[in-house]
């Protein structure tokens, strides 16, 4: 199970960052067990409550156990529905929910990456140990992760000062005003596994 490229052109990054995701979900899992994830916690969730680390914790562990043994398609959005600003969106059929302990079977779980997608950098820009949130940076991990955050556990797409929180200083200005609502945006929650599991960085 896991992770399969639908479109042929798809095969080679989703080849690439499938297994970097995977790796990623449980390395930022294990480093919420301790100190080590305090500095990303609480700058893209605004908080370093223990019981928030738990859930948190719990939740990406749980999204990583479903990849494992589910179909996730990745395919690209069909051309009448491409729009110039979104990078990809999430759809699962009514009925297949893919949140917390009801993910049921492996039918309409899909990603669809538009144009832009494509256009992103593999990874977010780093500043010395910091992700860089000077501008509205995105990458194609966080996407992905962010994508797979709204079928897995049910984030949304909130909004921020600046229209919805997308991008590294939306996310960022967003878990520093609104930690509740942050942590039910999809955007931190990318971020978040990037910075944390994957780079080991804030």
């Amino acid at each position: 199970m896991g992770f399969v490229a639908i479109d042929p052109y798809l095969k080679p990054a989703i080849g690439t960052l499938g297994p970097l995701v995977m790796t990623a979900l449980a390395s930022a899992a294990d480093r919420l067990g301790g100190p080590h994830a305090d500095d990303a916690v609480k700058r893209w969730f605004g908080t370093k409550d223990a019981a928030f680390k738990a859930t948190l914790a719990r939740d990406l562990r749980r999204m990583r156990s479903v990849i494992n043994v589910h179909t996730i398609t990745i395919g690209s959005e069909d051309l009448m529905k491409r729009h110039a600003n979104t990078n990809a969106s999430a759809w699962t059929a009514p009925g297949r929910v893919g949140v917390g302990d009801k993910v049921l079977d492996d039918e309409g779980r899909s990603v669809f990456v538009d144009a832009n997608f494509h256009k992103l950098s593999q990874f977010l820009p780093k500043s010395g140990t910091r992700i860089n949130a000077n501008g509205d940076y995105q990458s194609q991990f966080n996407t992905l992760v962010h994508e797979l955050s709204h079928l897995l556990i049910g984030t949304k797409d909130v909004a921020g000062a600046r229209g919805t929180a997308y991008g590294t200083k939306n996310a960022e200005a967003l878990a520093a005003a609104k930690p509740l609502d942050a942590a039910k945006n999809a955007e931190n929650w990318g971020i978040f596994v990037e910075a944390c599991g994957h780079h080991r960085i804030s």
